[in-house]
């Protein structure tokens, strides 16, 4: 297995595990009544109890999981279904396999960045729910904003990977 697959399977593991072991640890410590969504304010605007949020987070943990393991399968979807630049180029003949090969590790990538997002902001709402008044802290910011730089970046490696094919 190389290091580039093996590095996106440790990664993930690692947080989904972050993930499952924040919230064990935390759990006990929740009010009977929890804010599970906030607005834009930083504010609770939806409610639920622990186990609710517990079984939403393992839902979501359970979703990336599948969506990890799945991305190994990416090959046999038929080839109208893939939005990659220049499909019909990279997908084609001798560079089929590489290119799926690079597709299925660059979505399982993007799943562990996912996942690694979900953690912290798992962490910055279970850090909410145990502050007084509940509220979403700065961090929460710095998640978003990473969100997007780091989906960017995937987007930018995917369409660097699938340039314009040369001319013929």
């Amino acid at each position: 297995m190389s290091q580039w697959r093996m590095s996106a399977l440790l990664v993930f593991v690692a947080a989904e595990a972050a993930l499952v072991g924040q919230l064990a640890l935390r759990f006990t410590q929740l009010p009977p009544r929890v804010a599970t969504h906030f607005g834009r304010d930083g504010l609770p605007n939806a409610f639920g109890t622990p186990e609710t949020l517990a079984l939403h987070t393992v839902g979501l943990a359970s979703l990336f999981a599948a969506l990890f393991a799945g991305a190994g399968f990416v090959d046999r979807i038929p080839l109208r279904f893939l939005n990659v630049p220049n499909r019909d180029y990279w997908f084609a003949g001798e560079r089929r396999a590489a290119s799926f090969a690079f597709l299925i590790q660059w979505l399982r990538w993007l799943v562990a960045l996912l996942a690694v997002l979900f953690v912290f902001v798992m962490g910055a709402v279970l850090e909410a729910n145990l502050a007084t008044p509940v509220r979403l802290g700065a961090s929460a910011d710095y998640v978003l904003v990473a969100s997007v730089v780091g989906v960017l970046v995937m987007i930018v490696l995917l369409v660097r990977r699938f340039p314009r094919p040369p001319a013929q």
